[in-house]
């Protein structure tokens, strides 16, 4: 099976499918990034004729393909010159990363463990509205840019086993859920400080406008939607009045279009792929919010 992956070229496959040009043939790509982590981080040998291989190796050993979400790195944000970020050891299991702005200060604090390479935010970037403010101040003067030199080495670690693919960021919601504050926090200040809320969407919204114009000048062609945004978490009128998706161009999904009962990146990746007339990115473009429903 090896021998018989080496010769495929999964890259082409893979936007063959996703174009619905693949004549009913599946792609296999399995995770086996999660697997591999956990043996080297825990310094187990990996079994019979894959010891002491890499994981580009591993996959050409088993003719299947990756998702080489590597890529994301090729863009990447650049602070403006007035912020500076430092980091800082608390213990073996903690780090504290400190942000310092003209308008503030604001860190957080991330747990690891010893039984895998995840970890969790022991203490959240913003706390408050004036965290809030600081890390919209950050956000608004951030640009953003290509990394051409990052994009050829993943080239030669990868080759052609899975076309270049990134996923875009989470919707203003989700991201102040996973990225900013946790999700209790994150409802509290949608109800009670409305307006902070929606200056700070505002200023998230231009920021990755901003990074949109660097992904449609790019080379690649092929970008997942990978929110998972609870239905419970968030209460419809806030979807109704917050959350905004990156469609393409001309693409047939926008907001309308997905069910806000279940808003995932399944539900939007089923209505975008499921149009083989149509080129699957042209460019990418915010899609209007919805009309305020109170």
């Amino acid at each position: 099976m090896g021998k018989q992956g080496e010769n495929l070229d999964f890259w082409n496959f893979q936007l063959e499918c996703i174009h619905g040009k693949s004549g009913g043939k599946i792609l296999w790509q399995p995770r086996i990034e999660c697997w591999y982590d956990d043996k080297i981080f825990l310094g187990q040998e990996l079994p019979g004729a894959f010891r002491g291989k890499n994981l580009p190796e591993i996959y050409r050993e088993l003719g299947c393909s990756n998702r080489i979400y590597e890529y994301n790195s090729c863009f990447q944000a650049v602070d403006a010159p007035d912020i500076h970020r430092e980091e800082r050891r608390l213990s073996d299991l903690e780090t504290e990363y400190i942000i310092h702005t003209p308008v503030g200060t604001i860190s957080s604090v991330f747990q690891e463990n010893t039984s895998n390479p995840g970890r969790y935010p022991k203490k959240w970037w913003v706390e408050n509205t004036k965290d809030l403010k600081v890390m919209g101040y950050i956000l608004k003067h951030q640009k953003w840019i290509w990394r051409e030199d990052i994009y050829q080495e993943l080239q030669k670690k990868w080759g052609r086993l899975g076309a270049p693919t990134i996923y875009m960021p989470r919707v203003n919601v989700q991201y102040l859920y996973l990225d900013l504050m946790g999700v209790e926090n994150g409802i509290f200040l949608l109800m009670d400080e409305k307006e902070e809320a929606e200056s700070f969407f505002q200023i998230l919204e231009e920021n990755q406008e901003r990074m949109i114009k660097v992904i449609n000048q790019s080379p690649i062609e092929m970008i997942n939607f990978g929110d998972n945004l609870h239905c419970k978490s968030c209460r419809r009128i806030i979807l109704r009045n917050t959350c905004f998706l990156p469609t393409r161009k001309d693409a047939v999904c926008s907001t309308k279009e997905v069910n806000l009962s279940t808003p995932t990146g399944t539900e939007i990746q089923k209505t975008c792929s499921h149009t083989p007339d149509r080129p699957v990115l042209t460019e990418l473009r915010r899609s209007p919010r919805c009309p305020r429903e109170m």
